[in-house]
């Protein structure tokens, strides 16, 4: 088979499968799930994304020159996720997982304009069919505050959206900003608050526009080594705080409880899921009960969502997946710092932090730049590995 077409064939098959799959996942985030017979449409799409998921793999097998080793990396990244899908009761990290792996030669600069083609068409749709009244545009009151979803099934989809988008849109214009681009996307930022009134969403927002207007217009000040260094770690950072403070919670104690009133209640709910569940090596069988859908209710009796990404990964899927997403997400980071790509830093450095109170850090449909974890373009090279671990040795040398 001609390597060009074997290319070809690996691209199309995987941004097919990619597309019909996130498609039906954006379909369950809208009220458009309850439209007759949409929820059998959205089962034709996972199930055609699953043939062109299989098509990929055979490529990908077929094109390997070590075949036995295809199949132990793929058994041992797999195997794992296979055992949390029969655990949890729900194929979702077993997909999630086989679609990284398959992301492995893709082009991702290329897949990540159509995606977010794709995913304005889909929400422009999505808010005006909620003010035409095509589907219903829920309201949610809470703590005297009213929150408008605007077709989706909870506000804060929309502000996610918003959130990931932007951060997509500057990966791929990068230095080519202008100050129109900024502005448009903190108006829209300011106007999608106005009617979720999702704070956390517009402050992240808001705080990445900032940010990067001052890295793009200002590149001559220096970032000093300590926060290059906080951002190489900001995964591990982030994970290790929050999982530490909703481990240690404690209503007692005036810091954490001023901590969890900052973050609506977020450690609150982190800290009872863990005392019901615990922390398992390949997580638990869950059953979460949000807002989603409640309209007009000020609180449901058996709610227990967990927002913070981090311990909802941890919970839900053990500890073997948490270290694993945790572990590759950070160098990722440390890759792009090697090479200097400041953008992709400070990305990963926003994502982390925005999950801290959003659980959408391996969401696929919200973020793509998971896929981005196993891609050869930005997995570390031997030599980079060696040097790291040269590091790392010298400096425990140093303090022994």
């Amino acid at each position: 088979m001609n390597s060009e077409f074997q290319r070809k064939i690996k691209n199309i098959s995987f941004e097919i499968a990619y597309f019909l799959y996130i498609l039906s996942l954006l379909i369950g985030l809208t009220m458009f799930k309850d439209i007759h017979s949409v929820s059998l449409f959205q089962d034709i799409l996972r199930n055609l994304s699953y043939i062109f998921l299989v098509l990929k793999i055979c490529v990908d097998f077929y094109d390997s020159q070590n075949k036995i080793k295809f199949i132990v990396i793929w058994l041992l990244l797999i195997g794992p996720g296979l055992i949390v899908s029969y655990v949890t009761h729900s194929i979702t990290l077993l997909t999630t997982l086989v679609f990284v792996l398959c992301a492995y030669q893709i082009d991702f600069d290329k897949l990540l304009k159509k995606i977010l083609i794709i995913n304005i068409v889909f929400v422009v749709v999505t808010v005006l069919s909620s003010c035409l009244g095509i589907i219903p545009n829920l309201s949610f009151i809470q703590e005297e505050r009213v929150r408008y979803s605007l077709g989706f099934t909870y506000p804060s989809h929309l502000t996610s959206f918003l959130f990931f988008n932007t951060l997509i849109y500057i990966f791929i214009k990068k230095n080519n900003l202008k100050t129109k681009d900024y502005l448009i996307l903190g108006i829209l930022s300011v106007l999608c608050y106005c009617m979720t009134d999702a704070r956390m969403g517009l402050i992240c927002t808001i705080l990445v526009l900032i940010v990067f207007f001052l890295i793009y217009n200002y590149s001559h000040v220096h970032i000093p080594k300590i926060i290059n260094r906080c951002i190489v770690c900001s995964p591990l950072i982030f994970a290790g705080i929050t999982t530490f403070l909703a481990v240690i919670y404690d209503k007692s104690s005036m810091i954490l409880l001023f901590l969890n009133q900052c973050l609506n209640g977020r450690l609150g709910y982190a800290k009872y899921i863990l005392g019901k569940h615990g922390i398992d090596l390949f997580g638990n069988y869950i059953e979460w009960h949000g807002w989603v859908g409640n309209q007009g209710v000020n609180m449901i009796s058996n709610y227990n969502f967990v927002d913070i990404s981090y311990v909802k990964i941890l919970a839900n899927y053990g500890i073997v997946v948490f270290i694993f997403f945790v572990v590759f997400l950070s160098l990722l980071c440390y890759k792009a710092y090697i090479k200097k790509n400041i953008c992709l830093q400070f990305i990963i450095f926003f994502i982390c932090m925005y999950s801290v109170v959003e659980p959408r850090l391996i969401e696929l449909h919200f973020n793509p730049f998971i896929l981005l974890l196993l891609n050869q373009s930005y997995l570390l090279t031997h030599t980079e590995i060696v040097e790291l671990k040269n590091k790392f040795l010298k400096k425990y040398k140093l303090k022994r």
